[in-house]
Parts: structure tokens; C-alpha cells; sequence
């Protein structure tokens, strides 16, 4: 299970992602921008330092445009490699075409945001887990 860091402005998706995920067996805390987010992973050791943050999800639309992915590139561009989905109900097609940062070719995971299906979150996490598991990272 992760410690994961749920970025989005919504309180009613901190709520439910967060219920679900923490139902998953997950910790999760929750940040709702790109700037909370920052100093939350400032020195990546977020609230508790016996605890690092292990994961982020993120929405990709909050306040400005395309604020997930500029998250992802801050983070891409000092070197932290940590695993970050793209939570957001954006065609993946019209991320790529929008941002001039390719979230592809620096690892960020996609995972379409399915009000109807919340439990689609769930599963984008334990696949990218079960991912770097199966990688040894």
C-alpha cells in the first residue's frame, strides 16, 4: 500500500477518491493546488518525514489550465521521479495536443476520471504499483 498525495480543487473528490483509496488500504492526504502540493513535496518528505509521500494523483484543471501537468513537469524538471497520475477527465488525446510538456515520455500515468465508476482510480493505482513492483523500483 502507498502513501499517496491526492491534488484536486473539488472537496467532493477529495472525499470520495480519498474514502476509496484509503478503503484500499492506502494513507492519503490531500492538497488542493499545484502550490500545496509544492510545499507539501518540498523536501519530499511531505507532513510526516517517517512517512514520505510515495505517489501523487492529480486532477488536471485547477484554477488555470492544464495545472496537473505543470505540477508533473516542476517535478520532472528538479529530477523527482515519483509516481504521478494524471486524474482528470480530459481525452488523453487532447493532454498531449495541449501541453507542450509530454507527460508521456516523462512517465506520468493517464487515468481518466469515470465519476460513474470511481473505483477506476483505484485500479490505475494498483496497476502503476504493481508496475514499479514488478520493476523492483
Amino acid at each position: 500500500m502507498a502513501h499517496i498525495l491526492l491534488v484536486d480543487d473539488e472537496a467532493e473528490i477529495h472525499g470520495r477518491y480519498g474514502r476509496l483509496l484509503t478503503n484500499a488500504g492506502h494513507t492519503v492526504e490531500h492538497a488542493e493546488n499545484r502550490q500545496i502540493a509544492l510545499m507539501f513535496l518540498g523536501d519530499g518528505a511531505g507532513v510526516d518525514p517517517d512517512l514520505p509521500v510515495e505517489m501523487v494523483v492529480c486532477d488536471n484543471h485547477m484554477g488555470s489550465d492544464h495545472e496537473g501537468v505543470a505540477l508533473a513537469e516542476v517535478l520532472r524538471n528538479r529530477g523527482d521521479m515519483i509516481p504521478f497520475i494524471l486524474h482528470t477527465s480530459d481525452e488523453l488525446k487532447f493532454v498531449l495536443a495541449e501541453n507542450r510538456f509530454d507527460i508521456t515520455a516523462h512517465k506520468i500515468e493517464y487515468c481518466k476520471k469515470d465519476r460513474a465508476n470511481p473505483d477506476k482510480l483505484v485500479q490505475c493505482v494498483e496497476l502503476l504499483l504493481e508496475r514499479i513492483s514488478r520493476a523492483g523500483l
